[in-house]
């Protein structure tokens, strides 16, 4: 499976903080969908093509339709979905949102348009 920049990008931010992760993981065996990455509970995807309209496969009507199954599948096993835009990762968002809920930290930042403590 080919891996993208930004994935690539995520990746080394995840190993410069020393965050354990698993990459490209099955997480229901009779399923051939992966995620991202996976970090103690976190089911990780960064959706790239956020912005290319119909042309992207996270962003078609069946696109769509397919990650909403792959997220409520896992949720029933326990897992915790997070999706993350190229933008997330790039501007540090993804990383500091993974550190906060590995910290116990379960709001969301000013700067996110959301409540926080």
């Amino acid at each position: 499976m080919r891996k993208s920049e930004v994935e690539e990008l995520f990746d080394l931010e995840l190993k410069s903080h020393k965050i354990k992760f698993e990459r490209e993981v099955r997480l229901i065996p009779q399923r051939k969908f992966r995620w991202d990455f996976v970090i103690e509970g976190l089911a990780i995807e960064i959706q790239g093509g956020t912005f290319k309209g119909a042309r992207g496969g996270h962003t078609s009507g069946m696109g769509y339709q397919k990650d909403c199954e792959k997220m409520q599948l896992v949720v029933m096993e326990g897992y915790t979905p997070l999706y993350f835009t190229s933008d997330d990762v790039r501007k540090g968002r993804a990383i500091k949102v993974i550190k906060e809920l590995l910290n116990g930290r379960y709001h969301t930042t000013p700067e996110m348009g959301e409540r926080h403590l």
